[in-house]
């Protein structure tokens, strides 16, 4: 597997794992524990790292070998960095 597939592989999988933080966040917002508290604390916990996390993929993409076929990419990640 080449180093672009792997990283690109690894931006989908990091992306993947921040939307299920920030779905489990989600749930818990709404949730009680047993003795009753409300679990909202939790809850922004886990969408702060949600956030840390979906942030991780756009620096994992930018190691991303930038291809000649792919100009418009290439544009918007430097806006993104700057």
């Amino acid at each position: 597997m080449t180093d672009d597939a792997l990283i690109a592989r690894a931006a989908r999988r990091t992306d993947l794992a921040g939307t299920a933080l920030a779905g489990a966040a989600a749930d818990l917002g709404n949730a009680h524990s047993r003795d009753g508290n409300a679990l909202t604390g939790l809850a922004e916990v886990i969408w702060d790292e949600a956030g840390r996390v979906s942030r991780l993929v756009e620096d994992i993409e930018s190691h991303r070998p930038i291809r000649a076929e792919e100009p418009a990419i290439a544009a918007s990640r430097g806006r993104r960095q700057g």
